[in-house]
């Protein structure tokens, strides 16, 4: 309900601001980078809020409180994430067809999606916190992933293009 609507508000809100200032400043990396961590403290959130619901005495508006705001901190930067990586895909694996690379990463990302929501879903939803946990693991993961790329060879600007600035 609310807090995926929380994380669908931030997500487009994220989505244009994030890429608009990747292309301003020409950095695809740092704002990968940006991404990963700054959605860290909402997938967090989410994990806490969830281990605050099963304590006893604890206010479940709180952790609703946390939930919804940990929520659009996660949506802003996840979501404001795929268009910045879809574009990097795009420039790293130059000259093959743009349709290849976002294809292949639509793909993976479908699978793992399909494989993730059934594990979840597993005896009636039991395990649902242990996939928090192991996505903040991924998360780090794929932070640590991040840190290792190199900057895109080819960042180029629609003011640039129109300038008929060339590719080297």
């Amino acid at each position: 309900g609310l807090i995926g609507g929380a994380m669908l508000i931030g997500g487009i809100i994220g989505a244009f601001i994030i890429p608009v200032l990747s292309d301003k400043f020409r950095k695809r990396k740092a704002f990968l980078v940006i991404c990963m961590f700054g959605m860290l403290p909402g997938l967090v959130g989410l994990v806490f809020a969830a281990d605050l619901t099963g304590g006893v005495g604890v206010n479940p508006d709180a952790a609703y409180q946390i939930a919804l705001v940990s929520s659009f901190i996660l949506g802003f930067f996840i979501m404001s994430a795929g268009p910045v990586g879809f574009q990097y895909a795009a420039e790293v694996s130059s000259p093959a067809p743009e349709a290849a690379s976002q294809g292949l990463l639509l793909f993976a990302g479908q699978i793992s999606g399909i494989f993730l929501v059934f594990g979840m879903s597993m005896k009636q939803s039991a395990y649902i916190n242990e996939f928090l946990y192991f996505f903040v693991f991924i998360a780090v993961f794929l932070l640590i992933a991040i840190l290792r790329l190199k900057e895109s060879p080819m960042i180029i600007t629609e003011d640039d293009r129109a300038k008929g600035v060339k590719i080297s």
